[in-house]
């Protein structure tokens, strides 16, 4: 069973479990920054117990923007399509909490620079291209690790405010160049320099929303 299932069929069996017990049940809608793109969308929470969470969701969007990766300039097309798993520590039994959790990341970035532009593959010289480069990156399934604030399956409060800031660690792209300009070494140093690029192999997560319990 590849991840992807695995984590549906984990999630379904939250909200079974949830649904038998919506006391410590509350669903979340929210919006923002997923690597170098922008997503919406929404998660599902069942309290374990007053210091624990667990959760399930998911994130998809699209954004395009002018990026700078390793000195070169591209113009990128970000599309954002995660669902994950969570586990939330509610520090104090609070709002505040540590989130530990696995993401499918079925995202991807476009990249692009025209003829006429100068890119550096790393070995050497940089070469002007006299035809269009092309690079498509596509991520993998990564661990999260992250902190945030906002309890959706607290009792107490029917509607609430929801915040969350982490890192998918490793992300570990793969990276497919197309360069009529460049030669097979010069193609593989580059799909390497921006796979091992900290701006994709460790990709940032904000995020903020509206959370309601039952």
């Amino acid at each position: 069973m590849d991840s992807k299932k695995s984590l549906i069929l984990a999630a379904a069996l939250l909200v079974g479990t949830s649904a038998a017990s919506a006391e410590g049940l509350g669903v979340s809608v929210n919006a923002g920054l997923v690597g170098l793109g922008l997503g919406a969308g929404a998660d599902i929470t069942y309290s374990v117990n007053p210091s624990v969470n667990v959760r399930g969701g998911f994130m998809q969007g699209s954004k395009s923007a002018n990026v700078t990766l390793n000195s070169n300039d591209y113009a990128a097309t970000m599309k954002t399509s995660t669902m994950g798993l969570f586990a939330d520590w509610m520090i104090f039994q609070g709002d505040l909490r540590l989130t530990a959790g696995y993401v499918t990341n079925g995202g991807s970035i476009g990249l692009s620079a025209a003829a006429g532009s100068t890119i550096d593959f790393g070995l050497g010289v940089p070469i002007t291209l006299t035809s269009p480069l092309s690079a498509d990156v596509k991520f993998k399934a990564s661990p999260y690790v992250g902190i945030g604030w906002g309890n959706a399956a607290q009792k107490n409060d029917t509607i609430g405010f929801n915040m969350d800031i982490g890192l998918l660690i490793d992300a570990s792209p793969s990276v497919a160049i197309t360069a009529a300009d460049a030669t097979a070494a010069q193609i593989t140093t580059l799909e390497s320099n921006i796979a091992g690029n900290s701006s994709v192999k460790a990709l940032p997560v904000i995020t903020v929303g509206l959370t309601y319990h039952f």
